[in-house]
């Protein structure tokens, strides 16, 4: 979950460069090519690198009919956040019962 939330930051951070850039389609392309095709190595070798490199991607993806705006990376970090947060109260609920039961 840490690795989860911090690269999503961090994504978000490097996206924040693409905002506001129309960037030509061949870039759009190549980039989110090869972002996409070494998606599934990053996922088993760093899930941090993983969830960094999605948001960059996802701007580019959905940017590449019109530039990207700022709401969309704030949806982002507020749901991983959200989702975090929900875990961690999942985690602490499964305990308190594991505990009772013992």
């Amino acid at each position: 979950m840490t690795q989860r939330v911090a690269g999503t930051i961090l994504g978000v951070i490097g996206a924040a460069l693409l905002l506001g850039h129309q960037l030509p389609s061949r870039v759009v392309a190549f980039n989110a090519g090869w972002l996409a095709g070494i998606r599934p190595l990053l996922r088993l070798r760093n899930y941090l690198v993983y969830s960094a490199a999605m948001t960059p991607l996802m701007v580019m993806i959905m940017g590449a009919s019109r530039p990207a705006d700022g709401g969309m990376l704030t949806d982002r970090v507020a749901a991983t956040v959200i989702g975090a947060g929900i875990v961690l109260l999942v985690d602490r609920m499964a305990a308190k019962a594991s505990a009772l039961v013992t």
